[in-house]
């Protein structure tokens, strides 16, 4: 009997040393395996999204009247007499856009289509070519809408910018060097930065790792729903601000070989022994910008996205929807409600001296004289925490949330006010935006 019991003892040992699955002393119990989908599954959802990004994104193509230079590379009208004048073919520059109506409404950025003379564009699902015009113009998001005739396209549907977060998935779509409806995927790597480009500042971009080229300009970015979060848009290289840099220097320099080569200078002795150099160098600069400028004309042949430092930025959807919405309004204009203030950020220390929670609060750096905020009563120095209930913590959260607010439009303002850490609640009434 005690046998048999030892033996059934020694059969639940040498079952459960067989099963079990053992760890070093002190290792935590290892997290459930989770199911991934099968690699068909992920790849058919790729497919999906990539199959309605190409039915809504569209080539732009802008084309620009040609330039006239003098022989030392200042700009002058096209029927100026200026010794040695020359002449840059037209410009054509190739971007991307993408349709926010099944009517043809367009957006893209104000810099793919600012001052063209013809404006040309080509879904992506179709070889047909259409004329544009230019329906309205926001420069605070720097977008712009155009306008095709039809009534047979597809538009984007919008995601909520708002929860994309740094590690998320994205896709982006445009037209890399004229190759149309190309796709790149990759991550967002940064949140709410703001850049200088040649022709204007954006704030509260995000940045991703999916490749763009030239032509991307205007293109979508999608999350891995396949919803449009942003609009692809980015620095210039530094290689190109070099180029220009080297561009004016080279005419300040003619400039001044030219005046020291003027024969009204006492010094005789001077022209004479450098005037055959100067006239020489004079020749070879003339040459070097007349140069110049041709390949500028071939640089902006695609928008400012195409001269990256593999640094690529993103307008929120959030920040530009409404304004979307006012632009393809019969009056095509953007009216703002204002509050009539400059806010700042604040780091955490101070928010913990003040009380604050983390991501809470503006500070006011200034108030517009007789502006909205200075008739409700706010003040320079006020911490402001909530807006209509909703917390802000950064500038793009004020600026999203101010996009919702149209003039005449009431908004109760909570601030943190003095030392005595007082908190108030202020009504304010809008004003219209300039």
């Amino acid at each position: 009997m005690r046998y048999a019991i030892l033996l059934t003892i020694l059969a639940a040992i040498a079952l459960a040393i067989g099963t079990r699955e053992w760890r070093t002393a002190g290792s935590a119990e290892a997290p459930a395996a989770r199911s991934l989908p099968p690699l068909q599954e992920y790849e058919a959802q790729c497919a999906r999204i990539c199959d309605s990004a190409r039915d809504s994104i569209v080539q732009i193509e802008a084309e620009y009247a040609p330039k006239f230079y003098d022989e030392n590379g200042h700009d002058v009208a096209a029927d100026s007499q200026a010794p040695g004048k020359y002449a840059v073919p037209p410009a054509r520059k190739i971007s991307s856009g993408f349709f926010v109506s099944d009517d043809g409404y367009i957006v893209t950025l104000i810099s793919n289509i600012e001052n063209a003379k013809k404006i040309t564009v080509r879904p992506s699902v179709k070889d047909t070519a259409y004329e544009a015009h230019v329906a309205g113009t926001d420069p605070m998001t720097g977008i712009a809408v155009i306008k095709i005739d039809g009534n047979i396209f597809k538009p984007v549907k919008f995601g909520k910018s708002s929860a994309l977060q740094q590690g998320h998935t994205v896709v982006a779509v445009g037209n890399p060097l004229g190759l149309r409806a190309t796709i790149s995927f990759g991550a967002v790597s940064g949140l709410n930065r703001t850049i200088k480009t040649e022709s204007a500042l954006y704030s509260g971009l995000f940045q991703y790792t999916a490749q763009v080229y030239p032509g991307d300009s205007g293109g979508l970015v999608l999350n891995s729903s396949g919803e449009a979060v942003g609009i692809i848009v980015a620095t210039y290289r530094v290689a190109g601000e070099e180029l220009q840099l080297q561009l004016n220097e080279a005419i300040k320099s003619l400039d001044e070989l030219q005046a020291l080569s003027d024969p009204k200078l006492t010094d005789q002795d001077f022209i004479a022994k450098y005037r055959k150099y100067l006239a020489t160098a004079v020749a070879k600069q003339q040459d070097i910008i007349k140069k110049f400028r041709l390949a500028e004309s071939g640089m902006s042949s695609y928008g400012p996205v195409g001269l990256t430092e593999s640094l690529n930025f993103a307008i929120p959807a959030d920040l530009v929807q409404k304004a979307i919405e006012q632009l393809k309004a019969p009056d095509h204009k953007v009216v703002r409600g204002v509050l009539g203030v400059k806010v700042s950020e604040i780091d955490d220390v101070v928010r913990g001296t003040l009380g604050l929670q983390k991501g809470e609060g503006l500070v006011i750096e200034e108030i517009i004289v007789d502006g909205p905020a200075a008739q409700a009563g706010l003040k320079t120095n006020d911490i402001i925490v909530s807006v209509d209930g909703k917390t802000v913590g950064s500038l793009l959260d004020m600026k999203v949330l101010m996009t919702g607010y149209k003039p005449g439009d009431k908004m109760k303002v909570v601030v943190v006010r003095g030392a005595n850490r007082e908190r108030k609640t202020i009504e304010a009434t809008l004003g219209a935006s300039q």
